[in-house]
This record gives C-alpha cells, sequence and structure tokens, in this order.
C-alpha cells in the first residue's frame, strides 16, 4: 500500500505508539484518529490530524471514523492495563477488532496493518529475566495458552476475512513490552 497521498486511519492513535505514527503519516497523508482515549491523550496527537473521540464498540463512532474513503487502517487500539482480568480483557479486545472490521467490511475499507503484544509467545515470569530464550530454562514457563496470548495470536485471523467470506490484506507485527 503506498503510504502517501492516502486516507489513513489509526486506532489509539492517542497513544504512545499511535501517535508517533501519525506524526510520520500526516506530512505526506490525510490522518483520522480514533481513540477513547483511556490509554493515551489526545494531546499527543499531532496537529492536522482529525480526531474521533469514542469507543470503537459504539456505532455512531464507527460512522465516523471508518468511512468509505479510506485507503488504510492502522489498528493499535487495545486494553493494555497489566492488571485487568485476563479473560475480560480478551472480549474486550476482541470485541474491538471485530467492530472495527465488521464496519471496515461494511464500507469495502480493505487494507489494515495490526499490531499486537508480544503476549501472544506467552506470559513470561515477572520480572523477566536478563538473558536470552535460549539460555533461561525459567522461560519455558511461559504460558501460550492463557486469554492474553490467545487474544493477541486471534485477531490477525480475524483481520484476515472479516465477514468470513471477504479477505482484506493484512499486515501483522508483534511488539515487545519491557519492564524495567
Amino acid at each position: 500500500m503506498e503510504l502517501t497521498d492516502a486516507t489513513l486511519l489509526v486506532t489509539g492513535g492517542a497513544g504512545f505508539v499511535g501517535s508517533h505514527l501519525c506524526e510520520r503519516l500526516v506530512a505526506d497523508n490525510e490522518v483520522r484518529v480514533v481513540d477513547d482515549c483511556s490509554n493515551g491523550d489526545r494531546s499527543w496527537v499531532p496537529e492536522g490530524v482529525e480526531v474521533v473521540e469514542g469507543d470503537l464498540r459504539e456505532e455512531s463512532v464507527l460512522d465516523r471514523a471508518v468511512t468509505p474513503d479510506l485507503d488504510g487502517v492502522f489498528h493499535f487500539a487495545a486494553d493494555k492495563a497489566a492488571d485487568r482480568d485476563d479473560l475480560s480483557q480478551f472480549r474486550l479486545n476482541n470485541a474491538l477488532t471485530e467492530a472495527l472490521v465488521g464496519r471496515m467490511d461494511e464500507v469495502g475499507v480493505r487494507n489494515v496493518a495490526f499490531t499486537s503484544s508480544s503476549t501472544v509467545y506467552g506470559e513470561a515470569p515477572r520480572p523477566p529475566p536478563r538473558t536470552s530464550p535460549r539460555s533461561n530454562p525459567s522461560a519455558s514457563t511461559a504460558h501460550p495458552n492463557s486469554p492474553r496470548s490467545r487474544c493477541s495470536r486471534s485477531t490477525p485471523t480475524a483481520t484476515t476475512s472479516p465477514s468470513g467470506t471477504s479477505g482484506s490484506p493484512t499486515s501483522s507485527a508483534r511488539g515487545c513490552s519491557s519492564v524495567r
């Protein structure tokens, strides 16, 4: 996908990663952000970026944010609270993504880039080991079947085929969480 003269949506665009992506995109593109600002701050969104503030699970928010003129979506919106119950977080993050890809399918937006956390590989012991996983026997105690891990793995599959009948070009990236 060409990222010049495009109309792009960044979900979670008021967050740390999303706002930095907006900084890179806004000079050469029309950029729109949708964010409920629960993990970010509206003031982090650069000038020149349209902001739709609200919850992606609300139809009125989706209607304003996801429009047929979009060339692509960068999906960063997610609950990342480490103290939240894994199952409720799994349900919330999947609901956000399902609502988004459903609306994308409805209006014909086909390009999406998705990112998830490193929890897709399982929950590592805390604090994280200072050695590489290969040299650390405790790294095998990760839990790749935790609800948080399953959520991170399932979303790229959900974005590949929003309606189950039509596919969308999808890019997926895994981030790395660090604890200091």
